[in-house]
C-alpha cells in the first residue's frame, strides 16, 4: 500500500509496519513504525509521545571510483551508541558529519577520525572491544591507502 502527500511518502512493510519517508531535499526514510505507534504519537504531546527505537544501520565500504565497493563493516543501533561521541567530536573538529542517514566519503584523512575514536574509547571500559574491532578496519584501510564511505540507510 502506498500514500504519498506534498511531505510525506507513505508505505506499508512488512508485518503491519508503516514507512515514512520525507520528501524534502530528496527522500529521506524516517522511521518504520505500527500504525499504533504513529497514531498514538499523533495525538500525543511531545514530552509523553511513545519513544521507539529505530533499527539503524551505518555500513563502511571500500570506495572505488566514488561508489561503495567491497562491504567491510556494519555498525549497528547498538555500536552507533558507542561511536556517536566519536563522530560528534570528529564532526567538530573536522566539519565532516558521519550520521546514520547520509553517505560520507573519505578519499583521505581517516588517520583524524581513527585519533579522535580512539580518544573516544577507553571511556567505554568493557565495550572497549567494540572500538578496538572498528579501529583495526579502519587502519586497514588506511595503511593500504583505500578510499572509504560510510553508507547510511
Amino acid at each position: 500500500m502506498y500514500f504519498n502527500a506534498s511531505f510525506v511518502t507513505i508505505w506499508l512493510c512488512s508485518g503491519g509496519i508503516i514507512q515514512l519517508t520525507r520528501r524534502s531535499n530528496g527522500q529521506k526514510t524516517v522511521g518504520c513504525f505500527t500504525p499504533f505507534t504513529i497514531l498514538a504519537n499523533n495525538f500525543l504531546p511531545l514530552n509523553v509521545a511513545l519513544a521507539v527505537q529505530e533499527i539503524m544501520a551505518l555500513d563502511l565500504h571500500i570506495m572505488e571510483n566514488g561508489q561503495a565497493k567491497e562491504w567491510i563493516y556494519a555498525i549497528d543501533s547498538e555500536k552507533w551508541v558507542l561511536f556517536n561521541e566519536a563522530f560528534e567530536k570528529f564532526a567538530a573538529k573536522s566539519g565532516l558529519v558521519i550520521d546514520e542517514y547520509s553517505d560520507t566519503k573519505f578519499s583521505s584523512g581517516l588517520q583524524n577520525l581513527i585519533d579522535v575514536i580512539k580518544s573516544v574509547a577507553p571511556e567505554y571500559g568493557k565495550n572497549s572491544v567494540v572500538f578496538t574491532e572498528f579501529i583495526s578496519v579502519l587502519e586497514s584501510a588506511e595503511s593500504n591507502s583505500k578510499s572509504v564511505i560510510f553508507v547510511g540507510d
